[in-house]
C-alpha cells in the first residue's frame, strides 16, 4: 500500500479522537458521584497494571490497592469480577476506537473507493494504529486486547459481540473479495490471522513507545513510516497468491523425519514418536510450534 494511496483522514481522525475522548470518559448517571470516582480509580489501576504486566499477570487485591481502596470489596461491588472489569474496559476504548473507523469509512467513500480491497482493508485494520497516537491509556488498551485476541478461549462469537455495525460490514465485504480468489474458509483463516497479527504488532509498538528510549534494544521506524509498513504487510498477508503446486493442505516441501507433507500422518497421535518419526516437529535444530515469547 504506497504511502499516496493511504486513506487520507487524519484531521479528521485527530478532531473525532478529541471528541469521542470527551464523550467515552463524560461522567455518566450513578448513583453518586463519589461512586463514579471509585469506579473510574478502579478501572485507571486495571487498565495501567493490565497494560504494564497482562490481565493474567495482575491480582484483583492489586488493582484496588493500586487504586487506592481499602474496602476489600470495594472491586467486586462495582464491577462483580474480572470479567466486568474487561467489559468496562472494552466499553471505555471501543467507542473511540470506532470513532476512528468511521472517519477513514467516510473519507474511503468520499473518495470513490467504497470498494477498493486496499482501502477496505485498512479501515479495518488501521483504527487501532492510530489510537495509539492518542497516549498511554489507548496504549495499555491495545496491549490487553492483543493478550485476550490470544486467548485460547476467544472465538469468533466473541470477537464479533463486541465489533460495531460498521466493523462487521467492513469485515464482512473485505472476506468476500478474498473468497473470489481464495475458498471462503481460507479467505475466513487469513481475514483472522492477519487481524491477529496486526493487534500483536500495535501492541509490540505500544510496548516500544511506552519503553525508555535508552532501554529499546532494536532499531524503530518514526511512527507514520512504521504505520504504512504494516498496513503494506496486511494488504500482502491477505493478498498473497496460493503457492503453485502446493498441494492442498500440505505444505509444498516435505519436512525430513517429522510426517509433515504426508496426509495419512497428519494429525495421527501413533506417528510421534514412532520408529519413522524419531523426533516431534521442533526439535533437532528446527523451531517449535511456539515462538519467542513477546518483548515486555
Amino acid at each position: 500500500m504506497a504511502e499516496g494511496r493511504t486513506i487520507d483522514a487524519t484531521t479528521s481522525i485527530e478532531s473525532s479522537a478529541t471528541a469521542s475522548t470527551a464523550t467515552a470518559t463524560s461522567t455518566p448517571s450513578a448513583p453518586s458521584a463519589r461512586g463514579q470516582r471509585t469506579r473510574e480509580r478502579l478501572l485507571d489501576a486495571a487498565e495501567r497494571l493490565w497494560g504494564e504486566r497482562g490481565v493474567e499477570g495482575v491480582s484483583l487485591r492489586e488493582i484496588r490497592i493500586a487504586a487506592g481502596q481499602r474496602n476489600s470489596s470495594a472491586l467486586q461491588f462495582h464491577y462483580g469480577n474480572r470479567d466486568g472489569l474487561l467489559l468496562a474496559l472494552t466499553r471505555r476504548h471501543l467507542p473511540r476506537i470506532e470513532a476512528i473507523r468511521g472517519r477513514l469509512h467516510e473519507a474511503l467513500v468520499a473518495a470513490g473507493r467504497q470498494d477498493d480491497l486496499a482501502g477496505l482493508i485498512e479501515v479495518l485494520v488501521r483504527p487501532t494504529a492510530e489510537y495509539l497516537r492518542q497516549g498511554p491509556a489507548a496504549r495499555a488498551w491495545v496491549k490487553i486486547a492483543a493478550e485476550r485476541f490470544a486467548h485460547p478461549e476467544t472465538g469468533l462469537r466473541d470477537l464479533a459481540e463486541h465489533a460495531s455495525p460498521l466493523g462487521k460490514a467492513v469485515g464482512a465485504q473485505v472476506h468476500r473479495q478474498l473468497a473470489a480468489d481464495l475458498d471462503p474458509d481460507l479467505a475466513l483463516e487469513r481475514l483472522l490471522a492477519t487481524l491477529v497479527s496486526f493487534q500483536h504488532l500495535c501492541a509490540d509498538r505500544a510496548r516500544v513507545e511506552d519503553a525508555p528510549a535508552a532501554t529499546v534494544g532494536r532499531p524503530a521506524l518514526p511512527f507514520d513510516r512504521w504505520l504504512t509498513n504494516v498496513l503494506d504487510m496486511a494488504l500482502a498477508a491477505l493478498t498473497a497468491p496460493r503457492r503453485v503446486g502446493a498441494p492442498a493442505g500440505h505444505p509444498l516441501l516435505p519436512l525430513p523425519g517429522s510426517g509433515a507433507g504426508s496426509p495419512s500422518s497428519a494429525g495421527s497421535p501413533s506417528s510421534a514418536g514412532s520408529p519413522s518419526s524419531p523426533e516431534p516437529a521442533g526439535e533437532g535444530g528446527l523451531p517449535g510450534p511456539r515462538g519467542p515469547e513477546p518483548r515486555r
